[in-house]
């Protein structure tokens, strides 16, 4: 022990027991954020493919079907909210989910717990059957503009 200038005995417990805590909250801080990133992600993803399974008609658009697929592989998040709908030409999904903290030192660093709110939609209209489609469209045009006397089918103007 030194006297006056220098150390007094005791003191890396006192650093120890202000910083330990600290560097503590931010690890697990950081953690939570890290798991809250792979559940958005995941979450996104299980949406994607619920959407895609409707569409290929391997699942029917009834909640109970979807609802585990959904769920699926999630670790801190809780699903508060879906609806999947359809219309003509495409499926539509719509998720709310958000989460607790059961960790007391992370509801220190963070000051609003976060949510998510992710929407997808997956045509049904296949991008081949769109350039069909398009393209029969032009050969009507083009055959209604040689009827008129303007042009040709291939073009030439009479």
């Amino acid at each position: 022990m030194k006297s006056k200038v220098g150390y007094i005995k005791g003191s890396y417990t006192v650093e120890a027991a202000f910083i330990v805590p600290l560097i503590l909250g931010l690890l697990f801080t950081i953690m939570y954020m890290v798991f809250f990133w792979h559940d958005k992600v995941m979450l996104q993803s299980n949406l994607q493919n619920v959407l895609y399974l409707l569409n290929e008609q391997q699942i029917s658009c009834k909640k109970e079907e979807y609802d585990t697929y959904l769920e699926e592989y999630l670790w801190i998040l809780e699903i508060t909210n879906m609806e999947v709908s359809e219309n003509t030409m495409a499926f539509r999904g719509e998720i709310y989910a958000e989460t607790e903290v059961t960790i007391p030192v992370v509801s220190v660093f963070l000051s609003e717990l976060p949510k998510v709110h992710i929407t997808e939609t997956c045509s049904k209209v296949q991008p081949e059957q769109i350039k069909r489609l398009k393209e029969n469209k032009k050969e009507k045009t083009d055959s209604k503009r040689s009827d008129d006397g303007t042009r040709t089918a291939d073009g030439i103007e009479k």
